[in-house]
């Protein structure tokens, strides 16, 4: 998850494609109310990118489901189809799931306060037998939580860039 403040010019569309996501995930992550109506200076939580999966031939959105581990109706809701039983060669479906590439250093705690999820939730979702032994190059599913709408992201933003800001301890509420 990053932060993002909003500069002179700047359209969600823009946004949503310079950072890999999509206007509806901005939306859901900030509260949106009137997404054409951004505000300079307002700070933006930017959801990790979803998966993008392209249909083949034989798919159902059943298999492609199961798959990824999601319910149909997430991707249904996620890709705004009219009838779900109607898909196409080619065609480009969000899935609503996103992973993490464990790095050097990382622990599930610092992985889940990153995703805005709990440890025990990471653990349920990625079915680990011991959460103490992570690897390098180890993918997690990162799980959604009911309550990222009503999620707070407090921090200060120290420095400004083009991929976003720079953030560092949390403020207090």
């Amino acid at each position: 998850m990053k932060i993002y403040v909003v500069q002179r010019g700047d359209t969600l569309s823009r946004i949503s494609h310079q950072f890999g996501t999509t206007n509806q995930q901005i939306v859901f992550a900030n509260g949106l109310e009137d997404p054409n109506r951004l505000v300079v200076g307002e700070a933006l939580v930017i959801p990790a990118p979803y998966q993008q999966y392209v249909v083949q031939a034989g798919d159902t959105l059943w298999a492609i489901a199961y798959r990824y581990g999601v319910a149909v109706q997430e991707i249904v809701k996620a890709n705004q189809l009219t009838d779900p039983s109607r898909l196409f060669i080619g065609q480009v479906l969000t899935i609503p799931v996103i992973y993490h590439t464990v790095q050097a250093g990382e622990t599930l705690w610092l992985i889940a306060s990153r995703y805005g999820v709990s440890v025990s939730a990471l653990v349920q979702a990625n079915q680990l037998q011991n959460p103490e032994m992570l690897y390098i190059g180890q993918r997690l599913r990162i799980p959604e939580t009911s309550n990222k709408k009503d999620m707070e992201v407090n921090a200060y933003v120290t420095r400004m860039g083009q991929d976003g800001a720079n953030l560092v301890a949390p403020i207090e509420p």
